[in-house]
């Protein structure tokens, strides 16, 4: 027999063993701490119970010195129960406060804990052996994926590392109409149509290489092969799971397929008016389509505002650098386009029915004129020899001198249009006592300031004299005028406590007379432009009142990128009740006009009594009380507004507050 003990590796020696299992125990990631005795007292503590307790000087201490006084009495409890029944116990979600410590933050603590008794020799329960791990952070990341799987208007799937299904939560039950036992495990060349399968392809493609993929849209197959439409972004969370949120875009794609199944309808119906068109304008210049007009433009205008303010402010937020390119291209334009001429229909609209709330300052005609007659050179165009006779000191109105230029300008386009780019165009600003007889109306005396447009065209019929402010009336061809302009015209001179008369005859041109109601000069409309602009903006909280939900969310959303804290209430009810209850909270109060019960101006004149000093912004596409009576002395922002107009607005209510009075306010 051969002797092989001199091959076989040296025997550990008991003090190197010793010291590689205390090396271990100290450097264990888990926590671990050897109790001895009744009174538990703590003999050994690696570095991770240290630092769950906060503190190194342990042993020698008892449990119930050692642990947070909060906590001592039930783990004294347990570990009782633990040495005197010999038997292990788990507590696999044991909570534990901890002091802030250098190297963990003061809070609760999720722990896994094993008690397990050691014995003697003789057997006998000697001490605890305590061994655990924090898992709050674990604990924490299922709390966050339980609350995102809760989530009722996202769709959240999970796919594994072949794509199939591995969990879902009950949104995406439900826009699928699929059991959860009936989605998972699916593949998602189960659940897409095939004309789908490129645009699924390359989003895999783009999660497999960068992690992630463009949103992007495609149908999706739902229960008894229904077919829904949905937005799609999915990202991968590790190297066999990817995450995916889905919107369910239904209703919306349909709405647009209605649209332009719509628009087709439209467009046929266009090309067969177009055959009976004279036939029909001459049942649309009715004398009632005036009043008709009036009535039905300050309706549909109040709820078509509300909307434009959203699409307005919605692309500007789309504006922004973070949404992918080719999305940004192709809608934000096209929404903010039709933002601005839907606007601009409104407004037209809302100044003929004499429904639009105006911003009437004093200001000089004769200046105003010369402002904008380099711009009325360029639109009348070279040919046109434009003269202008502005020279009245006295001649200042009180009206929207913005509706004023539109008006001077829509009467210049007229007159081109009339002239057919070649003649003479002559503007006179004057002063007046009386305005004549127009259209059955009395004469009236007093101050006026006479606008007189005169052309040299060829001149108007005198059958037509009668329906030429009527709105869409219009002589042009086809897709030439909307038949707006001096509609627009009338409504703003009516509004303005004024009148338009017209004079011609065929071949000698005409003249356009508007009357404003003269008013003495003054300095305040200056001083205050002025003030406009002094000092920032400043931060606060702002009340927001607005009935409409969306607008409501929209224009506090709005305020928030600009600094305020906002706080939104749903009626005028509201609103004073959180005035009552907050006194002194709000920097200003931002409301709709029109709303159920009181209306944004009555509200606004209930918290002038109650609080004089807080500022209140209406604001409102459309209010018969604001046309008819006025701003009552509070800022009005008018919808559609951009982000710009509502810090205009904001700038001089709140710093009218924060600067001293001028002379004209004292």
């Amino acid at each position: 027999m051969n002797d092989v003990t001199s091959s076989a590796p040296p025997a550990a020696r008991p003090d190197d063993e010793r010291q590689r299992l205390a090396e271990m125990f100290e450097q264990a990631p888990s926590f671990m701490a050897l109790l001895r005795e009744p009174s538990h007292r703590i003999v050994l503590a690696n570095r991770a119970f240290q630092r769950l307790l906060g503190r190194k000087d342990l042993v020698g201490l008892t449990a119930s010195e050692a642990l947070p006084p909060e906590l001592a009495q039930l783990a004294v409890q347990a570990l009782d129960r633990a040495y005197r029944s010999g038997e292990a116990s788990h507590f696999p979600a044991a909570r534990m406060p901890v002091p802030q410590t250098p190297e963990l933050p003061a809070g609760e603590r999720i722990l896994d804990v094993v008690l397990q008794p050691i014995t003697d020799a003789n057997g006998a329960v000697a001490g605890v052996f305590v061994d655990g791990n924090d898992i709050t952070e674990r604990h924490l990341a299922e709390q966050r994926l339980q609350g995102a799987l809760a989530i009722k208007t996202v769709g959240i799937i999970y796919w594994g590392a072949n794509f199939g299904l591995t969990q879902v939560n009950d949104a995406f039950l439900n826009m699928s109409g699929f059991s959860r036992e009936e989605a998972l495990g699916k593949t998602w060349q189960e659940l897409t149509p095939p004309e789908f399968w490129s645009d699924s392809e390359r989003a895999v493609e783009q999660v497999n290489t960068v992690g992630e993929a463009i949103p992007y849209e495609k149908q999706y197959f739902g229960k008894n092969g229904r077919r829904w439409w949905g937005l799609f972004a999915p990202r991968r969370v590790s190297q066999d799971e990817v995450v995916e949120f889905v919107l369910d875009i239904t209703e919306r794609k349909e709405a647009e397929a209605e649209l332009r199944r719509l628009n087709e309808t439209l467009e046929r119906r266009v090309m067969d008016e177009v055959s009976g068109r004279m036939q029909t304008e001459a049942a649309l210049r009715q004398s009632q389509k005036l009043e008709a007009i009036g009535q039905l433009t300050g309706g549909v205008a109040h709820d078509f505002n509300n909307l434009l303010t959203v699409i307005r402010g919605s692309a500007e937020m789309l504006r922004r650098p973070d949404i992918p390119p080719e999305r940004r291209a192709r809608y934000v334009e096209a929404i903010a386009e039709t933002a601005e001429r839907a606007a601009k229909l409104t407004s037209q609209l809302l100044a003929f029915s004499r429904r639009q709330a105006l911003r009437p300052v004093v200001f000089s005609v004769g200046h105003r004129v010369d402002a904008i007659r380099d711009m009325l050179a360029t639109v009348v165009g070279s040919r046109i020899v434009l003269t202008t006779k502005t020279d009245c000191e006295v001649c200042y109105v009180e009206a929207d001198p913005t509706q004023f230029d539109t008006a001077i300008v829509n009467m210049a386009v007229n007159a081109r249009d009339a002239m057919d780019g070649a003649g003479e165009l002559t503007i006179a600003v004057a002063p007046a006592t009386s305005v004549p007889r127009v259209r059955g109306h009395r004469a009236a005396h007093g101050d006026f300031v006479e606008i007189t447009v005169t052309d040299t065209g060829v001149g108007i019929p005198p059958e037509q004299l009668a329906q030429i402010f009527e709105p869409f009336f219009t002589t042009k061809e086809v897709g030439k005028g909307t038949g707006l302009g001096l509609s627009q015209v009338y409504g703003f001179a009516k509004q303005s406590g004024g009148e338009i008369s017209a004079e011609s005859q065929p071949g000698a041109g005409a003249t356009f007379r508007m009357y404003l109601p003269r008013v003495a000069a003054a300095q305040e409309a200056a001083q205050e432009e002025g003030h406009e602009s002094d000092g920032g903006l400043g931060r606060g909280h702002v009340l927001v009142v607005e009935d409409n939900e969306q607008v409501g969310a929209f224009s506090s959303q709005l305020l928030a990128e600009l600094g305020f804290e906002t706080t939104w209430a749903a009626n005028a009810a509201a609103a004073l009740r959180l005035l009552e209850e907050n006194k002194g909270r709000y920097a200003a109060v931002f409301s709709d006009v029109v709303m159920p019960g009181m209306n944004g101006v009555d509200l606004g004149r209930e918290i002038a009594r109650r609080e004089p000093g807080l500022p209140v912004i209406l604001t409102s596409g459309y209010s018969h009380v604001l046309a008819q009576e006025g701003r009552h002395g509070f800022e009005l922002l008018q919808k559609p507004y951009s982000i710009d107009d509502l810090t205009r607005v904001l700038r001089r209510a709140i710093g009218r507050v924060s600067s001293p009075p001028t002379e004209a306010e004292r």
